[in-house]
């Protein structure tokens, strides 16, 4: 009982700490360092977006009275998905008046979530992991590539008849 109990402490932590807000927040600084562009710019551009879907969640955590928001089963998730591609599309018509860098991350975030959104609908589709690891691959890329290439690189010349 003990060790069942530790290990849903762990997933709670665990959960909380790869929750969708948290990766969006980090996603936001990560782009506004890597790319250079302004808080106000973002700002501007993500609240289309974010607000939206936080209003609603809070919303329905009023109305239900709970201290947290479920999303298990497919349809408290859907009109959270509406809501959050509808604000993408503003984003996206707003970040082509700011910045054109922005726009084009935004556009792949929507391809994702539409992705995510029709799976979704289908299926339960993990977002914290799904979050985390788009903000691991899309800032790691390059050293993804430096490190494939270094593999290859390694295994063809490192490991001839010479190196045994």
């Amino acid at each position: 009982m003990a060790k069942k109990s530790r290990i849903n402490k762990t997933a709670v932590i665990v959960s909380f700490l790869l929750n969708p807000l948290i990766m969006v927040f980090l996603q936001i600084l990560l782009i506004h360092r890597v790319y250079n562009i302004s808080l106000e710019s973002i700002f501007l551009t993500t609240s289309a977006f974010i607000v939206p879907v936080i209003g609603y969640i809070l919303f329905a955590v009023v109305i239900t009275k709970r201290a947290d928001y479920e999303f298990t089963n497919k349809e408290s998730r859907f009109p959270v998905l509406v809501i959050a591609l509808l604000g993408l599309i503003i984003s996206i018509a707003i970040s082509l008046q700011i910045n054109s860098v922005l726009t084009e991350y935004l556009l792949k975030f929507l391809v994702i979530m539409l992705i995510l959104s029709i799976l979704t609908y289908y299926w339960k589709v993990s977002f914290h992991a799904t979050f985390f690891g788009l903000t691991v691959l899309y800032f790691c890329k390059p050293c993804i590539k430096r490190f494939c290439f270094y593999s290859i690189y390694c295994y063809l010349y490192c490991s001839g008849p010479e190196w045994n």
